[in-house]
């Protein structure tokens, strides 16, 4: 099992890793493949923040595509930032539990 974070429960929810994915737009970043919460949609997730990647796909193969299109219009450095703004905010919710 793997974790995503929700940020509208403000916090971390167990989902079944479907596939492990790298992509080339961002080589320092592992991610995966997993249905959304309470949902048949899928979603790609940062397996270190937990945060999704992309707009949920009906099909896993669409929200691999989705996620392979959002991470080329980023730089790697964006991606960081973006990375660490995602898990300031989780840091945030935490400390206001």
């Amino acid at each position: 099992m793997s974790m995503v974070y929700s940020q509208a429960e403000k916090k971390w929810t167990k989902v079944k890793n479907l596939k492990n994915l790298l992509f080339w737009q961002q080589p320092d970043y592992q991610f995966f493949l997993h249905r959304c919460i309470d949902s048949s949609y899928f979603a790609v997730t940062e397996k270190t923040t937990g945060c999704a990647v992309t707009f949920i796909g009906d099909t896993a193969k669409e929200a691999i595509i989705r996620a392979d299109i959002a991470l080329a219009s980023v730089t790697p450095e964006q991606f960081k930032v973006k990375v660490n703004e995602a898990f300031a905010r989780q840091c945030n919710d935490i400390n206001q539990l």
